[in-house]
């Protein structure tokens, strides 16, 4: 049965549909805000000053990752491949899965070409 799985982002500071999280850390804590366009420009501009004049220590700034604001459960890769469904795929179909840990390259893309 396929299913589909939606995320919807509101932004943190008025409530509106969000566009992106934004991860940032100050003092030693690590924080994550969903924010919607206008809101994440406001963001970066007021901190430009601070990050001009700062040491990079995680390699070069970037933009932060733009994570979209609906998700759908198809996966194409290993490292998005829902592991539970897999193992059950794979039990269910006469092959060894261990209950934690890696799954092996082949089986995850017998999983993937029999799932979409």
């Amino acid at each position: 049965m396929a299913q589909k799985h939606v995320v919807e982002l509101t932004d943190d500071l008025d409530g509106s549909s969000a566009t992106e999280t934004i991860t940032f850390s100050i003092d030693g804590a690590t924080y994550e805000i969903d924010l919607n366009d206008e809101n994440a420009t406001r963001f970066r501009n007021s901190l430009d000053a601070f990050v001009d004049n700062a040491r990079t220590i995680n390699g070069p700034r970037r933009p932060a990752a733009k994570r979209a604001a609906t998700k759908t459960a198809a996966k194409t890769a290993s490292a998005s491949t829902d592991a539970h469904e897999a193992r059950s795929w794979l039990r269910e179909h006469g092959h060894e899965v261990s209950d934690r840990g890696r799954i092996k390259n082949d089986l995850i893309a017998l999983f993937q070409e029999a799932n979409g």
